[in-house]
């Protein structure tokens, strides 16, 4: 599967930093392609994105997916929605 690199590495770096997510990461079909999401504390987006982006470069890189990151209003939680899509 085309996510599995990424959501490895996004499971790793939260697990690394005892992060809880914000609920099951989704899978599904976008256009014709395949579509991976997950919530990210929004303390976390930035060791995700990486300096300069290198960390998210690396993974479209790798899977040849785009990244898309869109915070989200929650109940004051201020979680990110991190969505893979080829």
């Amino acid at each position: 599967m085309v996510f599995s690199n990424a959501k490895t590495a996004i499971g790793q770096m939260l697990a690394s930093e005892d992060a809880n997510s914000f609920g099951p990461p989704s899978m599904g079909m976008n256009g014709g392609g395949e579509r991976f999401e997950m919530m990210v504390p929004g303390n976390k987006v930035g060791m995700i994105i990486g300096k300069g982006g290198e960390n998210i470069r690396n993974m479209q890189e790798s899977t040849g997916a785009k990244v898309v990151i869109v915070q989200v209003e929650i109940q004051n939680l201020n979680p990110f929605l991190l969505s893979f899509m080829n």
